[in-house]
């Protein structure tokens, strides 16, 4: 029978709420202490780590990686950064992203009209000279901090009142012209491209179709068991496009889908989560750790 005709699972809702915990790491407490390789694992676990400055008990990146691995080295994150392991973009929103993922991205850095406050043609064009002094910087000094510009249009500043220079790092960043070479102190450090990540080819670039199908697949992977609906919130791509990628990768088998009883819409989980599923279904999987959440947090993101 093909994954096409085949008969869905059936979960109850208790079930299919810990096959989502599980695929977010949330079930177990961990068996050993974490090590640095864990800090990355569960962000390609996740896919995106999303960054917030807000800090109550801790910032939300560090609570995030708190909640699955337990103790860790907090510097471990800017360390995987500052190595290249990991890379900053806008995906869910501003978010830490496993490297190999850069090309899933390089779409919207192309285009990045689409992409409402974070990106402005008016203003790059009214703002061209400020851009050209922060690129000249960059290019002779290295990696800055927007600390390292002086405001020069005699405004106070708010939080979100940015100086142009400030902007125009934000707007370089988002066209990819710079990334983020490192963190020091949560502060970041604005480099080249093509210094923090000197073998990127642009024919790795892909299509947006397939870019967009395979944010769908890892989405889907991430939250363990989905609607068609939910998922374009995990990346943030558009509504209907995403729920018609989703509809065709599992017509095309590369999805499996699952019923939740009183649920009258399918739902949706990764091949790779098809061992997770049916050890649901058999009753078999519990939750056994209780833990605090970021409200940055993946598994709450869409609430």
């Amino acid at each position: 029978m093909s994954a096409k005709t085949a008969i869905p699972i059936s979960l109850t809702h208790a079930q299919a709420q810990a096959v989502m915990l599980a695929a977010q790491g949330l079930l177990k407490r961990p068996r050993r202490r974490a090590t640095k390789d864990d800090v990355l694992e569960t962000i390609r676990r996740m896919s995106a780590l999303q960054i917030d400055t807000i800090s109550v008990v801790a910032r939300s990146p560090y609570f995030v990686l708190w909640s699955r691995l337990g103790a860790y080295d907090p510097r471990w994150l800017e360390e995987l950064l500052a190595e290249g392991q990991l890379f900053e973009y806008w995906s869910h929103e501003a978010c830490f992203l496993p490297i190999e993922d850069y090309a899933l991205y390089r779409y919207r850095m192309l285009d990045p009209v689409a992409m409402g406050w974070k990106y402005s043609h008016e203003w790059l064009k009214q703002h061209r000279r400020e851009i050209e002094i922060v690129l000249a910087h960059i290019r002779e000094y290295g990696a800055a901090r927007s600390a390292d510009f002086a405001r020069t249009d005699g405004k106070a500043g708010g939080w979100w009142e940015w100086k142009p220079e400030k902007r125009a790092l934000e707007m370089l960043f988002t066209t990819g012209e710079l990334m983020i070479a490192r963190r020091q102190n949560f502060q970041r450090l604005y480099d080249l491209r093509e210094r923090v990540l000197p073998a990127w080819d642009e024919r790795q670039t892909l299509p947006l179709r397939e870019a967009l199908r395979q944010l769908a697949l890892k989405a889907v992977r991430a939250l363990g068991l989905t609607t068609a609906r939910w998922v374009s919130d995990y990346f943030r791509t558009g509504k209907r496009e995403t729920e018609a990628h989703v509809k065709t990768l599992a017509d095309e088998g590369a999805l499996e889908s699952a019923q939740i009883k009183g649920w009258d819409e399918p739902f949706y989980f990764h091949p790779e989560r098809r061992e997770l599923i049916e050890t649901a279904a058999a009753g078999k999987l519990k939750p056994t750790v209780t833990t605090l959440l970021s409200p940055f947090d993946p598994l709450v993101w869409d609430r």
